[in-house]
């Protein structure tokens, strides 16, 4: 994919733990229209994180000032209340301002849509799930704009709305946070963050599941960091991506991959790669499980560097097609690695059995607090991937 293409037909097979992940998301909701993330325990989640992933910001945690609110029944003439609700999350983000939180209730949404407006370190601009529902956006969300958020909604691809392009598409932005979403079916990559010549910078993607992404035609990418410097990618569940996982360049740099479930993809792990112009540097691939996939687990990729400082670090790797790792041409090294069966519950619950490799091995400097699903980890003996047994 290159960096101005953007995402076609949802597939509809459903993974025991994409229900839990959402049942979990709707329990906690529920209970309060308290102006939080759609899962509370990541609010927290700033000051509770090792020092070594705190970021200097997180958009999702702050509190807002303001609500607004969008509704499948709404106008783009109304006040944007929970009474009069806007109709379109494109009027939503053309309306906001510093502070807002925009809330989106069940429905539909076709839109394609530019979040531009900046928010602020102490008051960002968040996009949000509303309490004890789950929005459909079908369209394409693009992220301009600094400190944003968004958190809790349902991307779908290869629909009426966007049959060929990606889902969420970040470009020059700053302090993003991409919090607990699922996205899936994008008929290229489903979340693609650059643009050449207009790096995004600190750009966080923690908890989301990326599903089912590309198509048999174009082995498009789950998470495709392409030009973007500084950012955690965390807690995700990459399945069934039709190319690779993750992939970490041409021009990434001071990234951290942590506690990600990489599976199945049909090619992939995680790749960190340069090309002719760019180099990755600085990337730090620690605590993940990357197994079956159809090529290699964890690679390099280059055309002339792939760039320096990189480290895969304490990671399951096994089962992949072509094998474990692969750096032909340098530019990453592994350390302490896990080569072993991660002995998964199955039926696409990706859980680790008792007795798994995997429990309690993270490094604790580099564990998240929280798992995919909210449940607390413990302080120095969490499990590596996405999910805490």
């Amino acid at each position: 994919m290159t960096p101005r293409q953007l995402p076609r037909a949802f597939v509809s097979r459903v993974f025991v733990v994409l229900l839990a992940v959402a049942a979990l998301g709707a329990g906690v909701a529920r209970a309060s229209l308290a102006d939080r993330p759609a899962l509370s325990p990541v609010a927290s989640e700033q000051t509770s994180l090792p020092r070594a992933l705190q970021a200097k910001y997180r958009p999702c945690s702050r509190k807002s000032s303001r609500r607004r609110y969008v509704a499948v029944s709404g106008s783009d003439g109304s006040a944007g209340t929970l009474s009069r609700p806007w109709r379109t999350i494109g009027k939503a983000l053309e309306s906001a301002r510093a502070g807002d939180a925009i809330y989106v209730r069940s429905g539909t949404y076709p839109d394609w849509v530019v979040a531009q407006r900046n928010g602020t370190t102490a008051h960002p601009i968040k996009l949000l799930a509303y309490p004890g529902e789950r929005p459909v956006f079908t369209g394409l969300l693009k992220i301009e704009g600094a400190f944003f958020c968004v958190s809790g909604l349902r991307f779908v691809g290869k629909t009426a709305a966007n049959t060929n392009e990606a889902l969420i598409y970040v470009s020059g932005a700053r302090h993003v946070e991409i919090l607990r979403n699922t996205i899936v079916s994008a008929f290229k990559s489903s979340i693609y963050i650059g643009d050449e010549g207009d790096l995004s910078e600190d750009v966080s993607l923690i908890g989301n599941v990326v599903r089912d992404n590309g198509t048999s035609s174009r082995f498009d990418h789950g998470i495709y960091l392409g030009h973007v410097r500084g950012g955690l990618i965390a807690n995700n569940l990459v399945v069934d991506n039709r190319a690779i996982g993750v992939k970490v360049g041409p021009e990434a740099n001071d990234m951290v991959v942590t506690q990600n479930t990489v599976v199945h993809n049909g090619k992939d792990g995680i790749v960190v790669e340069g090309e002719e112009n760019w180099s990755s540097n600085d990337n730090l691939v620690v605590n993940n499980i990357v197994a079956f996939n159809q090529a290699w687990g964890i690679k390099t990729y280059w055309e002339q560097s792939i760039g320096s400082g990189n480290r895969a670090l304490r990671n399951l790797v096994f089962g992949s097609g072509e094998g474990d790792f692969w750096f032909p041409g340098g530019g990453l090294t592994a350390q302490r690695s896990i080569r072993a069966d991660p002995r998964f519950i199955g039926d696409g619950n990706f859980r680790l059995r008792a007795g798994s490799p995997g429990l309690n091995r993270a490094i604790p400097a580099f564990s998240m607090r929280y798992d995919i699903t909210g449940r607390l980890r413990p302080r120095g003996r969490a499990d590596l991937g996405a999910f805490e047994r």
